[in-house]
């Protein structure tokens, strides 16, 4: 059972509502928040799995995987993708590239195709699986640049927020401003002491040899100036809790009118078999990319790229997904700053740097890239991107 976040404001994390089966959605406004709330669903679901991310410009109802984003294409992207991998897995030169025949996977058809459906959504094909990283830095750069399919480029947003932005997020920011101090408590009298005390108040001037007068008024006194004095605490946190949760309230006032990125925690089922960076789970395959390709794919590497497929194509992607962090667009880009590690360049290497893109492109059939001697374009066109 995946282990979410309890739902409590801390400090600049603030619980924000829910989404999709009641995913807790927090908002944080400082990296210290960012970088506590992610080490605290690592610790929380360390027995259960490994914790992956997805950064995303938008919230939508559901994460599904790419081949079901367009109902109307669904059936020929299926037929895409079928005729892509049946045509890949018996192909030797690709074989050989993938290193699909080495002896411990060497006629393993599952291991085979895994592989090759991994590669083609990481290079933009439209598979049953979802893309995920092993790094939160990466997971925000994917929410702070958005892809502009006219253009077929990355461009860095700006900080406006759009209007539709928390459409899918169901609100319960609950900060409450009170001041309904506790009544204050009434004087205590002689009267009103019960026999236990009264006893009290007789040994102790018996003991003392002092009027027993004299001992039930101090005795009245004491009680009667310590609560006042709790009564005064009470009344103090009270007005501490209500100044901080004002100042809060204003924080995430001022933060809620620009624009925001959102970072998926996912847990993967990683407490499983594996083999070469391919986990066999009971509802999934999870497969770290720098593990089960080799170096020759520069983008797993410069990404820290990771696949889930769903044994299953109704396998439900949400469930193991332990919190939403809603992020500005304005932080995250302060966060990530210039550096060339946050550059396009960086994550979307060109195929004259990324040999695996290079090989892949040059299999497309109507790629730019022409297929080298005795090697025949098997891949359908337009299977994976050739933007770069």
């Amino acid at each position: 059972m995946i282990r979410y976040p309890e739902a409590k404001t801390h400090e600049n994390r603030i619980f924000t509502g829910t989404w999709s089966r009641g995913i807790p959605v927090f908002t944080v406004t400082s990296q210290n928040d960012l970088n506590q709330l992610v080490g605290y669903v690592k610790h929380i679901n360390a027995g259960i799995g490994t914790v992956l991310y997805r950064g995303q410009c938008n919230l939508y109802p559901r994460v599904i995987p790419s081949i079901f984003h367009d109902p109307t294409l669904r059936v020929s992207k299926e037929q895409q993708l079928e005729q892509a991998l049946s045509c890949m897995i018996v192909d030797p030169s690709l074989i050989k590239f993938f290193n699909l025949d080495l002896p411990d996977v060497a006629g393993w058809e599952l291991y085979k195709r895994l592989t090759m459906e991994a590669v083609l959504q990481h290079y933009g094909g439209k598979t049953f699986c979802v893309d995920f990283v092993d790094n939160h830095w990466t997971a925000l750069w994917f929410g702070l640049f958005a892809y502009d399919k006219t253009k077929k480029a990355y461009y860095r947003r700006d900080a406006t927020k759009k209007p539709d932005e928390d459409k899918y997020l169901n609100l319960q920011v609950d900060l409450p401003i009170s001041k309904c101090y506790p009544d204050k408590p009434q004087d205590l009298d002689e009267a009103r002491l019960t026999s236990k005390q009264i006893e009290k108040c007789q040994n102790n001037a018996m003991r003392s040899k002092r009027p027993y007068a004299e001992v039930v008024t101090t005795y009245l006194k004491k009680i009667n100036d310590s609560n006042i004095t709790k009564w005064q605490q009470c009344c103090d946190q009270i007005d501490t809790q209500n100044q901080e949760n004002a100042m809060l309230w204003q924080h995430f006032d001022d933060d809620n009118k620009q624009g925001h990125m959102y970072l998926f925690l996912y847990v993967a089922e990683t407490n499983a078999p594996s083999l070469n960076g391919i986990y066999f789970g009971e509802n999934t395959y999870t497969i770290d990319l720098r593990k089960n390709l080799p170096s020759t794919f520069l983008r797993p590497c410069s990404q820290h790229g990771w696949i889930v497929r769903g044994k299953h194509c109704s396998y439900d992607f949400d469930e193991r997904i332990a919190c939403v962090i809603r992020i500005n667009v304005a932080l995250v880009d302060e966060m990530l700053g210039q550096g060339s590690l946050v550059s396009t360049d960086n994550f979307f290497p060109s195929p004259e740097y990324d040999q695996g893109y290079h090989v892949l492109l040059e299999r497309q059939i109507n790629s730019p890239i022409p297929a080298q001697k005795n090697r025949e374009k098997i891949i359908p066109a337009e299977t994976i991107s050739c933007a770069y």
